[in-house]
């Protein structure tokens, strides 16, 4: 993986999405809000490009119902310690963002997400760089949308809520 870029516009972003169309229609979209973006549509291809390039988010589209989809969501975080991760699900309930927060994911957008929650979240997300992935126990508490989780700093989570 290389470095950290030193300037400021939007850092490149990294979308793993099984469904190759839309992908490719999300990352399009991205891509005109100002976003580089790369898609990969296998938790093999994101680990590959993880370790080629950089990103500052990754965007996985997830079926959080499936046992080897949240393995790969543990293995992107590991894989990705400094990466936000934005994990968008067809449900984002508490019980739903809880299991999210525990395999590695910094956030939960419920599908279908409009391109402009999401492209607030990114700018929010690459406002700093993120806290070095920790486990469960030694995680600090944050909160985000009402919601107490671990992770991130409570200046943070006021910034992500209050774009939101």
């Amino acid at each position: 993986m290389q470095g950290r870029p030193a300037s400021r516009k939007a850092q490149p972003v990294l979308l793993l999405d099984p469904e190759v169309d839309r992908a490719a229609k999300l990352a399009a979209q991205l891509e005109l809000n100002g976003f580089p973006t790369r898609a990969e549509c296998s938790g093999a291809g994101a680990l590959e490009a993880i370790k080629d390039e950089y990103f500052a988010t990754l965007i996985v589209i997830a079926d959080i119902d499936d046992k080897d989809c949240l393995a790969w969501l543990d293995e992107l975080r590991r894989a990705a310690g400094r990466v936000w991760m934005i994990v968008i699900s067809s449900r984002c309930d508490t019980n739903t963002c809880n299991l999210i927060y525990r395999h590695g994911g910094d956030a939960c957008l419920a599908a279908p997400v409009s391109i402009d929650d999401l492209t607030r979240r990114l700018t929010a997300f690459q406002l700093r760089a993120r806290p070095l992935y920790r486990t469960q126990a030694s995680r600090q508490v944050r909160h985000c949308k009402g919601h107490v989780h671990r992770g991130i700093t409570a200046e943070l989570a006021h910034h992500l809520t209050s774009v939101t």
